[in-house]
């Protein structure tokens, strides 16, 4: 593919203009549109997007896709609507607000009847298809009957990103000047805010009665938080607040809101270890991790997608700087050293635990699109879309190693994770070949998840038997993302960023001014300390934690406690004799880099990314093709040798290696290598 280095010229002679223009970019990351496809291997065939076979191809999937939408909508709002989910076997209805997230079905609620969900989740999509009569009903409708004031113990999480992310997705896309009018000739009133307004305040107590500032992750919509309610919960639970609570507070005046996402936020990147790994597993109550296992998969997921999010559509530094500690943590410890893969590892050792997929992890090459990866996120999706050629649909698990499906974990719940990243990777590359593989996810689906009365989740990849439920993210991602593959025209009317269920924000929006603190007291009764500040445990007081928390480097106490609870001797000073977050500890391997304890001496300052030894990652900019003298620029970690073809005579003439993101050293053979494979 020819690249148009126009624009990467003006990056590289205008930081300033750069760092400007990184600001507003895109969720879609459209200055990546300059980088090459060549990785992309997509498909049987391809070519130059826009060729006259792909347009076929294109108008296809819109056909299809639309007719998706259409099949799955239509047959919820003719057997299940008002309920919750449609049951397309049977052409009933589940109310299963209270069932999401609750594995073992506790404490579900007698009389709860529903609040619409699968509806308030497709309404995002509604608008980007351009529906805008069936847009217009539905925000009436829900704006009149619409009511929270529901006894039903709920998943916090799922109730954000599902109900809450919708509402103000929707809101937005209704109010704004340049959508509004189209979707809403009638005119909008501002009813799914007020409704938004009302659900967040419900969801409030599980942050404010949280001793540690996680929340809990349950509670009762008119109730709050029960006593004895269980405290168990994963780091995606509990960093997945920030985009919907913050645009909240900014919507509304109520700075309650993202004060305490800030706060979760903050106390749940204190618990890192020292290779800078989130675990899965934790307790909110304690603060401590229940286990050791991390990755990149389910339980984890989200959290670092809205780390990188939340600095696109807010412009917070803070939330930069954590994400790209997070994120080149992931590559050392979990990017599989065999191949394109992750696998789960020890968040204290490094050291690899469970060679799998899981279908979660297949947001991942659509989170490296943002980050400016595009090779690697190319190479990974390759990986991924070939289990999904293998069977038909992805299972929930697959061991990579042996090429197998788990032994339990078979279904396929219609995640909508592979269709997103394949949307970022044509936006990022224009490589007509994720048509091809949009193409395939529209036969499967077809094929294996579609009956009469919708979409079905299949229950098993291997025999293909159907469970009878058809998850609201079906018809609010899974058909969204198909549709814009196909038909892109939404994105080019503003710059959008994507909630985690798919829901478009405009990144105006989060540009608005923070409003100022409330300083509510611990328990939310509006009032506040004397001195302004909230008494203890208030949102003011978590507040004015967070700069402290965000850019600590160790709480080295709790790790030392948590070290101890699990049996993990203490982990020394990383390899130059800093902590263990560089480049020697939690690689892909598992092992240790055995480069030496002394810290090498800088980097000579006319080589590397943009003229220098700072990585693209670390320069906050999407990387182009060339760097000075020719050499290629391969991913957002890489800095080149001194010399092209490698030779050293020292570790200072070494850069980072581009896919291990390791610092390489001087071999005895001066050679630049990658640490442990000097012989």
């Amino acid at each position: 593919m020819a690249v148009d280095c126009q624009l990467a010229s003006q990056y590289q002679a205008r930081p300033a203009f750069a760092k400007r223009q990184l600001r507003r970019r895109t969720a879609l990351c459209v200055l990546v549109y300059l980088l090459s496809s060549a990785g992309v291997r997509v498909g049987a065939h391809g070519g130059p997007y826009g060729q006259d076979d792909h347009r076929l191809l294109q108008a296809q999937l819109r056909r299809d896709a639309v007719d998706m939408f259409a099949h799955g909508y239509d047959n919820y709002m003719r057997h299940a609507f008002p309920h919750d989910e449609l049951k397309p076997l049977s052409l009933s209805y589940t109310d299963s607000l209270g069932e999401l997230g609750n594995l073992n079905m506790e404490r579900l609620s007698a009389n709860y009847e529903g609040v619409a969900l699968t509806l308030v989740d497709a309404l995002s999509t509604l608008a980007v298809m351009g529906n805008a009569s069936e847009f217009a009903w539905a925000v009436r409708w829900l704006s009149a009957n619409l009511d929270f004031d529901a006894d039903v113990r709920v998943n916090v999480f799922e109730v954000n990103i599902r109900l809450l992310g919708g509402l103000l997705s929707s809101h937005l896309l209704a109010s704004d000047p340049a959508t509004g009018p189209r979707l809403m000739p009638g005119g909008y009133d501002g009813g799914l805010l007020k409704l938004a307004h009302d659900l967040g305040r419900r969801l409030l107590p599980a942050f404010r009665e949280s001793p540690t500032g996680l929340p809990i992750p349950w509670v009762n919509l008119r109730h709050g938080v029960a006593a004895d309610e269980l405290t168990s919960s994963n780091t995606a639970a509990c960093g997945t607040f920030i985009l919907e609570f913050g645009l909240l507070s900014r919507l509304t005046g109520d700075s309650e809101f993202e004060e305490v996402a800030r706060g979760a936020l903050a106390a749940l990147w204190a618990m890192r270890t020292e290779l800078s790994l989130l675990g899965y597993s934790l307790d909110v109550a304690s603060g401590n991790w229940l286990d050791a296992n991390g990755g990149i998969g389910a339980s984890a997921d989200s959290c670092y997608e809205y780390l990188l999010k939340a600095y696109i559509l807010f412009g917070d530094e803070d939330y930069w700087g954590m994400f790209a500690e997070a994120y080149e943590a992931a590559l050392r410890a979990y990017r599989f050293a065999g191949g394109a893969w992750y696998h789960d590892s020890d968040i204290f050792s490094g050291r690899p635990t469970h060679y799998q997929f899981n279908s979660l992890q297949a947001f991942w090459p659509g989170l490296q699109v943002l980050a400016g990866d595009v090779k690697l996120a190319a190479d990974t999706f390759n990986n991924f879309l070939a289990v999904w050629q293998k069977y038909g649909v992805i299972p929930e698990r697959y061991h990579y190693l042996t090429a197998q499906m788990h032994s339990t974990e078979r279904h396929y719940p219609l995640r909508p994770e592979l269709m997103e990243s394949a949307l970022y990777l044509l936006q990022a590359t224009g490589n007509a070949r994720v048509l091809d593989a949009a193409a395939a996810f529209v036969a499967g689906l077809n094929a294996h998840a579609r009956v009469p009365g919708g979409f079905a989740v299949v229950r098993s990849v291997a025999s293909m038997a159907l469970e009878d439920v058809q998850p609201s993210y079906f018809l609010a991602e899974t058909c969204k993302y198909l549709f814009l593959i196909a038909d892109p025209t939404f994105l080019q009317g503003g710059d959008y960023v994507f909630t985690t269920e798919g829901h478009p924000i405009p990144i105006q929006a989060g540009r608005r001014r923070r409003p100022p603190q409330q300083c509510a007291a611990p328990h939310g009764d509006g009032g506040g300390s004397d001195d302004g500040r909230g008494g203890a445990g208030g949102t003011c007081a978590a507040e004015a934690a967070v700069p402290a928390a965000l850019r600590s480097l160790r709480l080295a106490r709790k790790l030392a406690r948590m070290r101890a609870l699990h049996g993990v001797p203490p982990i020394e000073g990383g390899p130059w004799g800093t902590p263990a977050t560089a480049y020697g500890r939690g690689s892909s391997s598992g092992q240790d880099a055995g480069v030496p304890e002394s810290p090498p001496p800088l980097v000579p300052p006319d080589w590397g990314f943009h003229g220098s030894n700072t990585s693209a990652l670390q320069a906050r900019l999407c990387p182009h093709l060339a760097a000075a003298g020719g050499t290629r620029v391969l991913t957002a970690c890489h800095t080149r040798d001194a010399e092209n073809d490698g030779a050293c005579s020292g570790n200072a003439e070494c850069g980072v290696d581009a896919w291990t993101c390791r610092r390489r050293v001087c071999s005895e053979h001066h050679f630049c290598v990658v640490p442990g494979r000097e012989r």
